[in-house]
């Protein structure tokens, strides 16, 4: 007892100093406490602010390192810090040491950044890039847009319309009663800021009476007109009219190669009159025809590639237009676009929570060689998670022990193991952003991944798991897009809370333990994340023409790449079934 005394005199402490190399006593590990940020918090400000307390066991402590960074402690063991950091999933891992070696750990994350409010229409998420192989690549095989529009225009919707409709004039009135041709064809060129449509109609015959010739009510014949072939040439400007597209014709010119007249009867006073006149007025009515029905036809194709539909169950695609652009890399077609959860009761959530809202510029023109290309701002992708998320898709998966063992590649074993169930709950939506590295399309961020180990000796071991890792995106032959993530634990950010184990367990050995499972489940769980399915172009839900009202626009050959301005492109080719 005396010597006890005399030590703890010579090294002025109330308690005795313990030696770590040779202390085989019972061990009073650290403590660390954090109040702030709270788990699975959405910060809309600028930083995070990072705060609790610290507290020594049976050594004192060293030192508490948050993200890598040394945090001062005062006299009683508070912390208080605040972080700065590009929006997007903040991953805060501390770890508090002392003496002894013994540690305590701590992993959360928070949402951070400006956010969109659910369902928020994201201003110019959407841009389309329409090749001129698609608007028109000059065969007869129904994929691309003219030879869509060639099938409609046959379908007697250019000259059918001038059936049965008088032409009067001072000196005779002309009503056709039957028109024929035997071929037509549509050309389709892009220029810079026109896109020019030449529709050329081969052998064009006309039946028709003639009335009030020569304004004699009762002086009447009938006859027919043809012509080799007539071609209207016309420029076509395409704008966005408060979210619909219109159409402006700008030029219009007219041409026809031969022509020919026959008359039942008619006083000679008035044939050679109208040898002149039905020739002009045939190749008028023509011109007039394909002005009335182009520009329609034109914005029904165009508003039809601004999908609104289901993309997954429950998930609502609305895309309105913004601009439309003609260059001669084809048509730039620019939407404003939101996915929101259909059904989902969004007041239960707090006002601060919503998807990623970022600032970065979209990818310039054009996007891509490929005949079809779709560009999504990062900001609409994490607005499908989180509309996920918000539905529950990410949330309440249980899997028994013996599952989670082939998913991680081993059996559960202590202190694991042996285990009844494990149960998945994301508490925070998944996000995506930019990469930096090559082969993988966009970074994920999972934070507050919360994995529950439920052991058959009734205890219960709780995890806060937080990653950020690579992903590549595939689509596979039902157009569906998937989520693949990189699980090489050399690339991967893997952050591990303990939020409760069994007692005597040191937390951040289990926290360690997490960490080298959960590379090899993220690699074997893709169903973690649904499927999200490429909506097809529905082109006869925007004319009303029985000849295509149930054809629709296939992709073909999609692919999906990331693009270093935050964005995802999505290339492919485009068939009409």
């Amino acid at each position: 007892m005396v010597f006890l005394l005399w030590a703890m005199a010579c090294t002025g402490s109330d308690e005795p100093n313990l030696d770590p190399d040779t202390y085989s006593g019972p061990v009073d590990l650290p403590v660390l406490a954090v109040d702030t940020p709270e788990r699975a918090w959405f910060s809309g400000g600028s930083s995070v602010g990072y705060s609790g307390t610290a507290q020594g066991g049976t050594w004192d402590l060293t030192e508490l390192r948050l993200n890598g960074e040394n945090i001062q402690l005062d006299g009683s063991g508070r912390f208080s810090h605040s972080l700065t950091a590009e929006p997007g999933l903040l991953i805060l891992a501390a770890r508090l040491e002392d003496e002894g070696g013994e540690r305590a750990v701590d992993a959360r994350s928070v949402y951070h950044g400006p956010l969109h409010a659910p369902g928020a229409m994201i201003e110019g998420g959407v841009r389309l890039q329409v090749s001129p192989e698609l608007l028109d690549d000059d065969d007869p095989d129904l994929d691309d847009l003219a030879s869509i529009a060639e099938l409609t225009l046959t379908d007697d919707t250019l000259l059918g319309q001038l059936v049965d409709e008088p032409i009067v004039t001072d000196d005779v009135t002309v009503t056709p009663t039957y028109i024929y041709m035997s071929g037509m064809s549509l050309d389709l060129e892009p220029q810079n800021g026109v896109l020019l449509a030449a529709v050329t109609i081969e052998d064009p015959f006309v039946e028709f009476d003639l009335t009030d010739i020569a304004g004699y009510s009762w002086l009447s014949t009938d006859g027919q007109t043809w012509m080799d072939s007539i071609t209207v040439q016309i420029g076509l400007s395409p704008q966005s009219v408060n979210g619909q597209t219109s159409v402006e014709v700008v030029d219009v010119t007219t041409s026809h190669e031969g022509f020919g007249l026959e008359l039942s009867w008619v006083p000679g006073f008035v044939e050679d009159f109208l040898q002149d006149w039905l020739e002009e007025e045939l190749e008028s009515q023509v011109s007039e025809a394909a002005q009335d029905s182009l520009p329609g036809l034109i914005e029904d194709l165009i508003d039809s590639l601004l999908v609104n539909e289901e993309i997954a169950e429950g998930l609502e695609l609305e895309v309105e237009l913004s601009s439309v652009e003609v260059a001669t890399d084809g048509l730039r077609i620019v939407g404003d676009g939101r996915v929101y959860a259909s059904g989902v009761d969004f007041s239960g959530l707090a006002d601060s929570v919503g998807s990623l809202k970022t600032s970065q510029s979209p990818p310039d023109w054009p996007l891509s060689d490929e005949s079809f290309s779709v560009a999504l701002d990062d900001d609409l992708i994490n607005q499908i998670l989180f509309a996920m998320w918000a539905k529950g898709d990410l949330s309440g998966f249980s899997f028994s022990g013996l599952k989670i063992g082939a998913l991680s590649g081993a059996p559960l074993q202590a202190p694991l193991g042996p285990a009844d169930s494990v149960s998945f709950d994301m508490r925070l939506p998944p996000m995506v952003s930019r990469t930096d590295v090559d082969g993988m399309a966009i970074d994920v961020g999972i934070g507050e991944f919360r994995i529950t180990f439920y052991r058959e000796d009734g205890e219960v071991l709780d995890f806060s798991v937080n990653v950020r890792t690579g992903a590549k995106l595939e689509v596979n032959d039902g157009a569906e897009l998937s989520m693949y993530m990189d699980n090489r634990p050399a690339y991967m950010t893997v952050e591990v809370g303990t939020i409760e184990g069994p007692e005597g367990v040191d937390p951040g050995d289990l926290a360690a333990l997490i960490r080298l499972v959960i590379p090899t489940l993220l690699g074997n769980a893709t169903n973690f994340l649904p499927d999200i399915e490429l909506p097809a172009v529905a082109i006869g839900e925007y004319a009303d023409i029985e000849v295509i009202k149930d054809l629709q626009l296939q992709v073909t050959n999609p692919q999906a790449v990331g693009h270093d301005s935050h964005w995802v492109i999505v290339t492919s080719g485009l068939i009409a079934e």
